[in-house]
């Protein structure tokens, strides 16, 4: 699998930025490695702002569980920022 690594690291960084289940302590740049990877290869064509928050949400609850995960609208920001930045690459 091919990445864009500068996207890839806009995303880490976006989720760092928004740390939606509270792991980032400030340790590990690299904490959302995995959820930014597969988040990235799902992020194809002309995709809306409910789309992107939909699939970074099926993502971490993936990832970890619903439990974890929690409720779908604390994914509305990230894909806000992960929208703005696919409008401007």
């Amino acid at each position: 699998m091919s990445m864009n690594k500068p996207k890839l690291e806009q995303i880490i960084n976006i989720l760092l930025k928004h740390d939606p289940i509270g792991i980032d302590y400030g340790l590990d740049q690299d904490e959302y490695k995995l959820e930014a990877e597969t988040i990235l290869d799902k992020l194809h064509g002309n995709l809306s702002k409910e789309e992107i928050q939909e699939i970074v949400f099926e993502q971490f609850v993936r990832w970890f569980s619903i439990e974890t995960a929690g409720k779908k609208d604390r994914y509305r920001k990230i894909a806000e920022d992960i929208y703005e930045l696919s409008k401007s690459s």
